[in-house]
């Protein structure tokens, strides 16, 4: 019921970053959040309804695409598919509960590596190139994800803590702030 109500708060729009994740069953935690992405100017970004927050995300219309229709309770739904949910967790890890829930998408390998790959260059981001380039490697996903050049180091889990390490063998450049990862 959540996702048709998303689904009409703002055209167009599409269900994604943990929402999707959660759809997909990339996680099992349970939300009480409903994400909404839209190129569409919103006045408010938050609603409760029912006692379900919606949080509307507006982003770049070149950042919309990869789009599904699905069937929920038989309506239909637009949801960003698989691949373009990871891409848009690893954009912005703060509306997915972090990068450990991606890191579970993309550990899990039930996606399109190709589609993935292709989303990457599309989404035009060092950032997510870079997230997503360390975690292929760490979780031994052969791929030819292209390297960043860049002198900086990037925070794999921006928003969480700033301890951690810096490791300069790392192809990516990413600033390891999370244990384990």
């Amino acid at each position: 019921m959540e996702f048709i109500i998303a689904s009409i708060l703002v055209q167009p729009s599409v269900i994604s970053y943990w929402s999707a994740l959660n759809y997909y069953g990339f996680t099992e935690q349970i939300f009480y959040t409903v994400f909404i992405q839209t190129i569409a100017r919103k006045k408010h970004q938050e609603k409760i309804i029912f006692g379900i927050k919606y949080k509307v995300i507006r982003v770049k219309e070149e950042k919309f695409f990869g789009l599904k229709q699905e069937i929920i309770e038989d309506s239909k739904v637009i949801l960003t598919d698989k691949e373009k949910t990871i891409i848009d967790c690893l954009d912005k890890p703060q509306y997915c509960g972090g990068i450990i829930e991606v890191a579970k998408a993309i550990k899990s390998k039930n996606y399109n590596l190709d589609k993935l790959l292709k989303y990457t260059v599309k989404i035009d981001n060092t950032g997510v190139i870079r997230r997503l380039g360390h975690l292929l490697n760490l979780f031994r996903v052969q791929s030819d994800i292209k390297q960043v050049k860049t002198r900086n180091y990037l925070y794999l889990n921006p928003g969480f803590t700033k301890e951690g390490k810096k490791n300069s063998k790392l192809k990516y450049r990413v600033f390891l702030n999370l244990p384990g990862i």
